[in-house]
């Protein structure tokens, strides 16, 4: 009992009145654990913003746990939206929460590794030279291009870490085998081959939408776009904003490291994961294989590899998000 933050969804909402004529919120709130009574009192900070609790929401919720006549209730002092329901309608269990059950409502860090959906040369002839004359202004790399457009890429492994348990961990992973799907983690191993890309969008949504806490290296720029585009393409529901302000750290579902070390690309000069690996003497994940290289082992049946080095990035963003946690993200904890 105390001070408490916690993940629930609203079940019931009524505004009453006090003997005194003070208004105040009396809501159900319900979780993977149960159910209890919760109060929000007019003299709370977030009183005034009460409209925008809706009955069927999930929240990430702060306040005070406390126990009175054999029962506990929550006594709400502020509250972030994580996810509503279209309409106005009941919440109802999203889609591919079945493949990372036991990762929800945690803090979690994610990532995800990308490969073209097919080759330039399956393109239209525009298209196909609008890539490569895009690409000439690098390296001349039309995959890497490819890669990094959910227009012309696809996710191929998605990576999720409790950030407080490291063994509760889950690779989803779409391989080119396609013997080798559905396969779900068993035992020790992490890795889950899931048959098509569309199921690793919704496994990802049914848990952003938990989730009090996100954190990645570069989402806000990378991932989350992507992982946005994509789903639009197969009409998949996007139910948490995973972009919303980005100049608050606190009470916010997303946490992106890079702006953290780069204070929001005022640094100058190298800040890749790997760079801030070896600054901060963390094991860089770099070492067997990079983004650049995975196209090239999908290509080769390599997906297990391309799984555990998208493992090998979440384990290092956590470990660069304690690393931070009592020195650059102190203040806004």
């Amino acid at each position: 009992l105390g001070s408490v933050a916690l993940v629930a969804l609203v079940e019931e909402l009524e505004e009453k009145t006090t003997r005194n004529g003070d208004p105040y919120l009396l809501l159900k709130l319900t979780d993977l654990t149960g159910s209890c009574q919760a109060f929000l009192w007019s003299n709370a900070p977030s009183f005034m913003d009460r409209a925008e609790i809706r009955r069927g929401g999930v929240f990430r919720l702060g306040g005070e746990a406390k126990e009175g006549k054999g029962k506990i209730s929550f006594h709400l002092r502020d509250f972030f939206l994580l996810s509503s329901p279209p309409g106005g309608r009941e919440a109802e269990p999203l889609e591919g929460r079945e493949w990372v059950e036991r990762l929800l409502r945690k803090r979690v860090s994610f990532d995800i590794e990308t490969v073209p959906l097919a080759g330039l040369e399956d393109l239209p002839a525009g298209l196909a030279e609008k890539i490569q004359g895009y690409a000439e202004r690098d390296d001349g790399d039309a995959g890497k291009v490819m890669s990094l457009s959910p227009l012309f890429g696809q996710v191929v492994s998605l990576a999720v870490l409790d950030m407080d348990d490291p063994d509760n961990r889950v690779v989803l992973a779409l391989p080119k085998q396609k013997e080798l799907f559905p396969s779900r983690a068993k035992g020790g191993d992490p890795v889950a081959f899931l048959p098509n890309e569309a199921e690793i969008l919704k496994a990802f949504w049914a848990l952003a939408s938990t989730c009090p806490l996100m954190v990645s290296f570069n989402g806000r720029r990378f991932d989350v776009p992507f992982l946005q585009v994509r789903s639009a393409v197969y009409g998949i529901p996007v139910p948490v904003d995973l972009l919303g302000p980005r100049y608050s750290k606190k009470g916010r579902p997303h946490l992106d490291l890079f702006d953290v070390v780069t204070a929001y690309g005022l640094m100058r000069g190298p800040a890749s994961l790997d760079a801030c690996c070896h600054a901060f003497g963390i094991p860089t994940p770099k070492a067997a294989l990079d983004g650049s290289k995975v196209a090239g082992a999908y290509e080769e049946g390599r997906i297990r590899e391309i799984a555990l080095y998208n493992l090998a990035d979440v384990e290092a963003t956590r470990d660069l998000y304690f690393k931070l946690e009592s020195t650059l993200l102190l203040r806004d904890s």
